[in-house]
């Protein structure tokens, strides 16, 4: 099973074309509690967590080779932190 994630304006979308839906038998107030209970999830913002991951890489390098050239940039623990930033922007994604 793999976790993936949906927009809450998905959900919300899809409770509302069944809601406009008049061949769908419906209970309105479960719908709109549904609704209801879906705009108040959590969610996270994507640019926010690269960001975090970018600053978390950056600190690191920072950190460890002060001093150094690019070479450094290709090893450790800050490309890690990166190459995460990165498969959180593409949605998971990653290119190799």
């Amino acid at each position: 099973m793999s976790d993936e994630y949906i927009k809450k304006e998905d959900i919300l979308k899809f409770i509302e074309d069944i809601k406009c839906n008049s061949d769908i038998p419906k209970n309105y107030g479960t719908l709109l509690d549904i609704m209801r209970y879906i705009r108040k999830m959590p969610t996270y913002d994507v640019d926010k967590v690269v960001e975090k991951l970018e600053q978390e890489g950056n600190n690191i390098f920072s950190t460890h080779f002060p001093e150094e050239g690019q070479e450094f940039m290709d090893n450790g623990i800050a490309k890690g932190f990166w190459r995460s930033a990165e498969i959180v922007r593409s949605g998971g994604v990653a290119d190799d």
